[in-house]
């Protein structure tokens, strides 16, 4: 059993800054209760292809513009787009413009914002790309982030498009704000694919493997290649694997915390019909996108699709040899009209925009970016408010004539009162979508440590916070379920650990942290870990996508990952207790904003293969101030038969430091020449 503290008092819980007392007890898991099915990475892979592991949003600090938390209330934002006759934004309406219907009962609107983020025409230097942050959040960059999904349909757009679709991409890049996150799905090469990342540098990066997704593509005669053999199996069961790809997506979006999220699904379209043919019910996906644009809908996920064939015609819609004769043109000619429409069909049913016959396609992508980045946000709670975990109706009107709205068209009330089965099934559930879910604010951070039987031990801290609690609710009596996943790049569990945490005591008045700590030994490979929290105070969760590359101790020099600690003038501010305990003698933070008086504490080991008994460490900084390294000369440890290994660990003060982002640099040197490096990111305020 262990237990923690708050505020002044030591423990590895703790609040803000007032004092109190909470203590933590560790629950038993019941077996059997972490299902496998969590497997499920951002969509479901074509079989025998991969799945590239999603990369993490940059560590930020939580949003000081959290709704202040009410019991028996719940909050729902509402993003809506409103637009003229010719899909123009428009950006002059007030709050009294709006109306909010819950059921067909008006509520009143407490928050309202005109949210208005311009296109960009951002360069981007692939060749100079900044160190990943080694501490993922589920809280959005800024209360103005999108989350947009890009998806490239492989399976329906030919090689001949190559060109257009790189352009496509690039400019949809380039028009992004810097505070987006944006993944890239190839619909039949998910190995090429790229999971939420706000870094433009990685994103540029899937321009390049384009070439390699198409040629596979399905043309406007249903043909899969220059052979001309193509059949209706062959069209439903790629017209299928898009659908399957729409529609985990969508469940991913769901649970996202983001204002705006948006899927730009780039694709020609399929020339399978959308209703059931005459005579040949089994030939549509009807049933299909019925699920699709119903899901969109609840999730607030509109679908913009866009041609990369601009203006299609007979030519550009075929393989060459296609279009020779005058039949065959008219049937490519109608085809083409049954693809636009099914275009349409995906854009209008989910709130999104079509755009077909584009001369340009640049502009095109401008105002798909422009139409997400303007937009109104209303707040408000729900009267009456019933915790039911259930979908509710709402419906949001504009009396401005001919205006045309876009808005979610519901939300699913949180669960207070929800049960041990509930919370492990909506934690499962959160667990299987391949997006951060906000549910509840967390940081995690994941530093392989120790050699293990068949990798490292890697030691996980999650710090949960709460927002501020009303005078009369200081009394803490919370219990949170844990779970970590850690999935290869082909969807596969690699490894998984469970536990409850039950919390009881007083806490101050500020804002509320739990830090939670766990052990677990993942194989040497690059890997996602899932992290998941679930509140049984709350009845929400959250979860985290964190990617880890494990080294392998046993080969050539490497360096484990850095853990670092937060000390204050009188020693260390906060004792450790939990699983850290077991692997460094200090309580790691996931914090990476810190004071110009604060001092770190570094930890890190190295190891290696080779002889030698010796291995030179450095630790400095780089940023608006540079910290010239210190060295470090350690002695090797080596158990029988495993690999040498020394340890770092040491103060690193930051009072030299002016504000400003910095990174940590720890290199490691060993006398037969061989080096390894591991940077972390942080920032001085």
């Amino acid at each position: 059993m262990g237990k923690g503290r708050v505020g002044a008092f030591d423990g590895w819980v703790f609040s803000g800054p007032a004092p109190g007392v909470i203590l933590a007890s560790e629950i038993p898991m019941k077996a059997g209760i972490f299902a496998a099915a969590v497997a499920m990475l951002l969509c479901v892979a074509l079989p025998g292809a991969r799945q590239a592991p999603p990369a993490a949003p940059l560590a930020v600090q939580p949003s000081a513009q959290t709704p202040v938390f009410r019991a028996g209330t719940d909050y729902v934002r509402v993003d809506v787009v409103v637009t003229d006759k010719n899909d123009r934004p428009i950006a002059d309406l007030a709050k009294a413009d709006f109306t909010i219907e819950e059921h067909g009962r008006a509520q009143s609107i407490d928050d309202f914002e005109f949210v208005s983020v311009p296109v960009e025409h951002r360069t981007i230097d692939v060749a100079h790309a900044e160190p990943p942050p080694d501490v993922a959040t589920n809280i959005p960059r800024s209360p103005k982030s999108r989350l947009f999904v890009l998806v490239i349909d492989d399976l329906h757009i030919l090689e001949q498009d190559i060109i257009p679709v790189k352009r496509i991409m690039t400019e949809f890049f380039q028009a992004l704000s810097p505070d987006d996150e944006v993944a890239v799905v190839f619909v039949s090469h998910s190995n090429d694919s790229q999971n939420f990342t706000s870094d433009p540098v990685v994103l540029m990066r899937t321009v390049d493997r384009v070439k390699d997704a198409l040629g596979f593509g399905l043309d406007a005669l249903g043909y899969a290649n220059t052979t001309g053999i193509g059949s209706r199996h062959d069209q439903m069961m790629d017209i299928r694997s898009a659908d399957l790809t729409l529609m985990n997506i969508i469940a991913s979006l769901a649970g996202s915390g983001h204002a705006r999220r948006a899927i730009v699904y780039v694709t020609t379209g399929s020339i399978v019909p959308t209703t059931p043919p005459p005579g040949d019910p089994t030939y549509t996906d009807f049933e299909d996108l019925q699920l699709i644009y119903e899901r969109a809908r609840r999730a607030d996920v509109p679908i913009y699709t866009l041609d990369p064939r601009g203006q299609p015609t007979p030519e550009n819609s075929v393989r060459g040899w296609g279009a020779t004769s005058e039949g065959a043109r008219g049937k490519i000619a109608d085809n083409i009209v049954r693809q636009q429409n099914r275009l349409a069909e995906n854009a209008v049913n989910t709130g999104g925009l079509a755009f077909n016959n584009q001369s340009n396609l640049l502009k095109a992508v401008d105002e798909i970016i422009g139409d997400n980045g303007s937009y109104y946000l209303l707040g408000y709670y729900p009267n009456p408010f019933s915790a039911d975990g259930k979908f509710h109706d709402l419906r949001v009107k504009v009396n401005r004539p001919g205006a045309i709205v876009r808005a979610r068209q519901g939300y699913v009330a949180s669960n207070a009162a929800a049960d041990a089965t509930d919370l492990n099934a909506s934690l499962e559930h959160a667990m299987s979508a391949g997006v951060n879910v906000s549910g509840i604010e967390m940081r995690a951070s994941a530093a392989p440590v120790a050699a293990a039987a068949k990798g490292m031990s890697t030691l996980v801290t999650i710090e949960v916070s709460y927002p501020p609690r009303a005078a009369d609710a200081r009394r803490i009596d919370e219990e949170l379920e844990m779970r970590l996943v850690a999935l290869d790049e082909d969807a596969k569990i690699k490894a998984t650990t469970a536990r409850v945490f039950h919390f009881t005591g007083t806490a101050g008045d500020g804002p509320l942290t739990f830090t939670l700590e766990d052990t677990i030994d993942l194989p040497a490979q690059r890997l996602t870990l899932r992290v998941g929290v679930a509140s049984r105070v709350l009845g929400k969760t959250g979860t985290i996508q964190l990617p880890i590359d494990v080294p392998k101790p046993s080969d050539k020099l490497q360096l484990g990952g850095i853990v670092i600690g937060l000390m204050s003038a009188g020693g260390q501010r906060a004792m450790q207790g939990g699983a850290s305990k077991t692997l460094v003698p200090f309580q790691p933070t996931t914090m990476r904003v810190f004071r110009a008086g604060d001092t770190l504490r570094v930890y890190a080991r190295a190891f290696w293969g080779s002889k030698g008994d010796v291995v030179s460490v450095t630790v400095g900084a780089t940023g608006p101030t540079t910290v010239p390294p210190r060295t470090f000369d350690l002695t090797a440890a080596r158990d029988k038969g495993g690999p040498a290994q020394a340890t770092l660990d040491t103060a690193f003060a930051l009072n030299a430091l002016a504000p400003g982002q910095y990174q940590l640099d720890v290199g490691a040197t060993l006398a037969n020449g061989q080096t390894a490096k591991r940077v972390v990111p942080f920032e001085v305020r």
